[in-house]
């Protein structure tokens, strides 16, 4: 173990900003002294951490609205959703197989650490799946709460999605909470949507699809289950993106029915 400098008189004074610090050389018998943080120093931290506080209030108090889609006729989702709206400090509506929650930012954090929460929204895979917006105005946040539902994807795993005012996507919950920005800003993303034609919101699905895919391959099907398009949508969105080399074709895949060969697709720009 090294000795300390001042043991080996090579130093006279230690001069620390850290109590801690401070403490240990005051035990150890070491000629120390504590500076003491400007009045200015001090004043400027508390005002930070006011600021922060604000900010998180603000958030917390954000309009945010939940949706929650029945995807088998035959299930029932009141039950559960009437257990969600309590939790959630929200009140509901619905119409055509499609519930709509009215709440805060701030319940639905909460809501994320609830286990009962979690459980009830456990209840809703094969049956149901969910997501929440949050924005400005109900109809901003219920926009974003669409957004986010068209990007669930139960098949292959049972999570939803929040889109947050400033357009950052979190989640798959309950499995992680990514956040991956949808807003396109990112001059060679704005130039792939100049040129293809296609919307800000169907490049920033492309994204998450990239970024939520354990295989870099993928077929038009994939897509378009993703989606929720059909598969003739899915085939001239990649024929766009094929035709500027955005995607590129890297094989093919045999299907089990009779039939051509399904074309296996890969992305060819940055989807981080």
């Amino acid at each position: 173990m090294k000795q300390p400098l001042q043991l080996l008189q090579k130093t006279d004074i230690a001069i620390t900003s850290v109590h801690a610090v401070y403490e240990e050389l005051q035990q150890q018998n070491i000629p120390s002294f504590k500076m003491i943080d400007p009045e200015t120093s001090i004043l400027r931290s508390i005002e930070l951490v006011k600021q922060e506080a604000i900010l998180q209030k603000s958030i917390s108090s954000q309009i945010a609205v939940g949706l929650i889609k029945r995807t088998n006729n035959m299930a029932d989702l009141e039950p559960i959703v009437e257990k969600m709206t309590s939790i959630l400090q929200a009140y509901w509506s619905q119409l055509d197989g499609e519930y709509t929650l009215f709440t805060t930012m701030g319940n639905i954090e909460s809501s994320l650490k609830n286990n009962e929460f979690l459980t009830l929204f456990q209840k809703l895979e094969n049956i149901g799946k969910m997501s929440f917006g949050c924005g400005e105005t109900i109809v901003d946040a219920t926009e974003n709460a669409h957004f986010a539902l068209d990007l669930v994807d139960n098949k292959n795993v049972h999570s939803f999605y929040i889109l947050d005012l400033d357009k950052s996507l979190h989640g798959p919950f309950p499995q992680s909470n990514t956040i991956i920005e949808m807003k396109i800003s990112e001059p060679a993303l704005v130039e792939m949507a100049k040129r293809t034609k296609l919307s800000p919101a169907n490049i920033s699905k492309l994204l998450v699809f990239n970024q939520t895919r354990q295989s870099k391959q993928f077929t038009a099907n994939d897509l378009a289950l993703n989606f929720n398009v059909t598969r003739r949508t899915a085939e001239r969105i990649l024929q766009k993106l094929t035709q500027f080399n955005y995607v590129k074709i890297v094989g093919e895949e045999m299907t089990y029915k009779q039939g051509r060969p399904r074309a296996l697709y890969e992305f060819n720009f940055p989807t981080y």
